[in-house]
């Protein structure tokens, strides 16, 4: 079987299985099934196979192609639920931070990989709970749980891979919250981050990648 065939074998049944994942997730936290809300699921599960597809492409391999793949998968899930909900689905996230610590361990140097894993979570999670304590509560739980699954393979890569992460989602996240305001929203409402901290691990993870943006005609290598 060609590189080819599994690098799109391994997107198709990411995409589905996130695209199939979205929607219960999403109604058992009170979402409204909809024709918009099955495009919108319909989106994740190809942002997840397109995700997946870029990995296996990029040159990532082994463990950490198998990790990588299934945080941003997840990530995908959740901020897609969070943006209709205004909830993560903890569950799905905390059980995808151990399956990721679980697969470092099967791989090459297995206790380097689950400690800078272990490390890398508890980094991000200790420093984003001293944000939400500094802002009064202004990140929810379930933020900081995505923020710290997704530290378990960003941080393996380099310390400044997750503060890169988390600049674009703070950034990003800001914009949205003017947005809302200067569309008349109140500074009281609940707004999403979970799509602005997929965001951000996306744009990590390809600078750290180096991956070449051929349609750019760019390296960040």
């Amino acid at each position: 079987m060609s590189v080819a065939v599994v690098r799109a074998t391994a997107a198709v049944v990411a995409a589905a299985l996130v695209a199939c994942a979205v929607g219960p997730l999403a109604r058992r936290r009170g979402a409204v099934k909809s024709r918009r809300a099955t495009f919108l699921h319909g989106g994740a599960g190809v942002a997840a196979g397109l995700g997946v597809w870029w990995l296996s492409w990029s040159g990532v391999t082994g463990a950490a192609l198998v990790a990588e793949a299934l945080a941003w998968s997840v990530a995908v899930v959740g901020a897609t639920v969070d943006w209709q909900t205004r909830r993560i689905p903890r569950s799905l996230v905390d059980g995808a931070l151990v399956t990721e610590v679980v697969i470092f361990g099967l791989g090459p140097h297995a206790l380097r990989a689950v400690a800078a894993a272990i490390g890398g979570a508890l980094a991000v999670v200790g420093a984003w709970m001293l944000v939400r304590w500094l802002s009064r509560g202004g990140l929810g739980r379930g933020d900081i749980a995505l923020l710290g699954m997704l530290g378990a393979v960003e941080a393996p890569l380099g310390w400044w891979v997750p503060v890169l992460a988390a600049l674009v989602a703070l950034s990003l996240g800001a914009l949205g919250a003017l947005w809302h305001l200067l569309r008349g929203g109140s500074h009281r409402d609940r707004l999403p981050l979970g799509p602005a901290i997929a965001v951000g691990a996306l744009v990590a993870l390809i600078v750290a990648h180096g991956t070449h943006v051929s349609a750019l005609g760019v390296s960040l290598a």
